[in-house]
């Protein structure tokens, strides 16, 4: 199944926005680049497929950047990604072999509580949000999830699953998830009930069985107790793309750099290279 990602507005009794997709082929190509094992794969993906979701929150041009730091001890380090408003996610773990550094599982390998920090740029490059916020949950979706609650003040409701499969070159069977958040006017009771619902079995079932808009309305009627009011829109598909090339390296070397330190640098190594 190729990757796909829907947006819905719900003009029910709870208004709210929703994003839903399947991310495989994304996930799979992030670990598969960085050489993860299971448990930073798992980071990985689920960090993946989270940013993949708030693409649909964003304006044409603008892009989100996300860093998750997790306590200084921790085999994990901290995750980097990010994501534009055309689809293009981009992610980073500090540290690809975490079994190897002692983090047996995702709660081992990231420690008590994470450090969110989110900010928004348009197309310009200009910082149009920023935000910060600590979290007791440690996956990126849960984290994430938190931060738009808290930081952000919008309440939020996220859900990821992941499969694995013993494929070196393609190692992720399924990756789904989906974004819910309320609109204004939307009673925060009622969403607790959309959040419950999202984390059930039976939701657990319906996103695991998503595969078109027909889906991801059906998981809507479940989630949010009403039919006929969810309008299903296509959004651009998720895709892995690293923005980072020789030029751009040059760049940063230039922009980082003084001509007096280029002079020191090319007095010490006249061969120096980047």
């Amino acid at each position: 199944m190729k990757d796909f990602l829907f947006r819905s507005v719900s003009g029910g009794a709870l208004p709210i926005r929703a994003a839903a997709g399947s991310m495989r082929e994304l996930a799979a190509e992030a670990i598969v680049r960085h050489d993860c094992d299971p448990v930073a794969g798992r980071l990985l993906a689920d960090g993946m497929i989270s940013a993949a979701l708030l693409s649909c929150q964003l304006d044409e041009g603008d892009r989100y950047s996300v860093r998750i730091d997790y306590p200084e001890k921790s085999a994990a380090g901290n995750l980097i990604f990010e994501v534009d408003s055309t689809g293009n996610v981009r992610g980073f773990v500090a540290c690809a072999h975490i079994v190897e550094a002692g983090g047996a599982s995702v709660d081992a390998a990231c420690g008590d509580n994470a450090r969110v920090r989110m900010t928004r740029c348009d197309a310009a490059g200009r910082v149009l949000h920023s935000g910060e916020s600590r979290s007791a949950f440690v996956l990126p979706s849960e984290a994430l999830c938190y931060f738009l609650s808290v930081s952000d003040q919008v309440e939020s409701a996220m859900q990821t699953q992941i499969e694995f499969r013993p494929d070196i070159e393609f190692p992720v069977a399924s990756a789904k998830g989906m974004l819910i958040q309320a609109l204004p006017g939307c009673d925060l009771a009622g969403f607790d009930q959309v959040r419950n619902r999202l984390v059930s079995p039976a939701g657990r079932e319906l996103l695991a069985g998503v595969a078109d808009a027909d889906g991801v309305e059906t998981l809507l009627n479940f989630v949010t107790g009403e039919k006929g009011v969810h309008q299903v829109f296509a959004a651009p598909t998720p895709r892995f793309h690293c923005r980072c090339s020789a030029e751009s390296m040059r760049r940063a070397t230039l922009g980082v750099l003084g001509q007096a330190d280029f002079d020191k640098l090319l007095k010490e190594n006249p061969d120096a290279t980047v």
